[in-house]
């Protein structure tokens, strides 16, 4: 059985899923990868990626997470997200 910390990131890492789809997004989930990207986001349209960490309650990016990110936006064309909880709700920020 999952724990509850497990289960609270996975519902908020649907909650972001829904709202990219929405945007016109394809959404790929790493599901339990232990990685710092837990969503990877397409735009067809705009040819945007986003590489994503979604972050629940009042969790932040780890040091060594957000310098995984940052690398990867000099090596590719992506832009690293995370999500932030802003008066109750998460919001994506740019990781810069």
């Amino acid at each position: 059985m999952p724990s509850k910390a497990y289960e609270k990131g996975r519902r908020a890492e649907y909650r972001v899923r829904y709202v990219l789809q929405g945007q016109g997004y394809i959404v790929i989930r790493s599901a339990g990868s232990k990685s710092p990207i837990d969503l990877v986001a397409i735009n067809p349209s705009t040819k945007r990626i986003l590489l994503i960490q979604v972050k629940s309650g009042k969790s932040r990016l780890r040091p060594e997470e957000r310098e995984v990110l940052r690398n990867l936006r000099g090596s590719y064309e992506v832009v690293p997200m995370t999500t932030v909880r802003e008066g109750g709700r998460l919001k994506l920020v740019e990781v810069v």
